[in-house]
């Protein structure tokens, strides 16, 4: 019966620990218990128990600790999912794993936590088609489009500029129909930004004009 009584008051203790949940530090002594939503641009949205959902500026974390995983990202691009607990002053740490070992961290490193997922990068722009004709002593007809398309990612970004325009002239005289115009051309242009000052590029080129080609044999 003893035994008994020892087992059913360590299931309170766990469950009792169990419902602490996530806990926030503050410099100024203060501690709150919740849920860490999310962080991003150095705030950080807080449920608390007591005062709800409140926002708190990430320079005002002494340490912290997650009641389960939470995604991590910090400044020299290396990021985890993880529990993570709390540490000395203006430091967190994680237990180890078979791919992180255990270490602890600086708060101030943070870039994000559980940040929101990601737009997936779409191609925008613009395409165009025009039509010309015109009527005299002479019959003119000219067709010509272009597309604009710009996809731009978080580090990089593809241009691609099209042209084509063909024309044809017909003599109402004799009846002949003669190419006037005949040609296209393609652009494309790969930026990569190195950081906001900072950026390489390559770029290329391809026309082709059937109506020069002929003149030039």
């Amino acid at each position: 019966m003893r035994y008994r009584v020892l087992i059913i008051v360590a299931c309170l203790v766990l469950s009792v620990r169990a419902g602490f949940g996530d806990e926030l530090h503050l410099k100024n002594g203060d501690r709150l218990t919740g849920k860490i939503v999310q962080l991003v641009d150095g705030k950080l949205l807080f449920t608390s128990d007591v005062a709800g959902e409140t926002t708190v500026a990430l320079s005002n974390i002494e340490t912290f600790n997650s009641d389960g995983p939470i995604e991590v990202h910090l400044k020299d691009g290396s990021g985890f999912h993880q529990k993570v607990l709390s540490a000395g002053p203006g430091r967190f740490s994680v237990e180890g794993t078979e791919v992180l070992e255990a270490q602890e961290f600086a708060v101030d490193d943070i870039v994000s936590i559980n940040p929101p997922a990601k737009p997936i990068p779409k191609w925008t722009g613009d395409i165009s088609v025009g039509l010309t004709s015109i009527h005299g002593n002479t019959k003119t007809e000219t067709i010509s489009a272009s597309a604009n398309l710009l996809k731009r990612m978080e580090k990089d970004r593809v241009t691609i500029n099209m042209d084509y325009a063909r024309g044809q002239q017909e003599d109402r005289t004799t009846g002949q129909t003669e190419t006037i115009e005949d040609w296209w051309r393609a652009k494309g242009k790969y930026d990569y930004f190195f950081s906001q000052k900072l950026y390489g590029y390559l770029d290329g080129r391809y026309e082709k004009d059937a109506v020069a080609e002929w003149i030039a044999e």
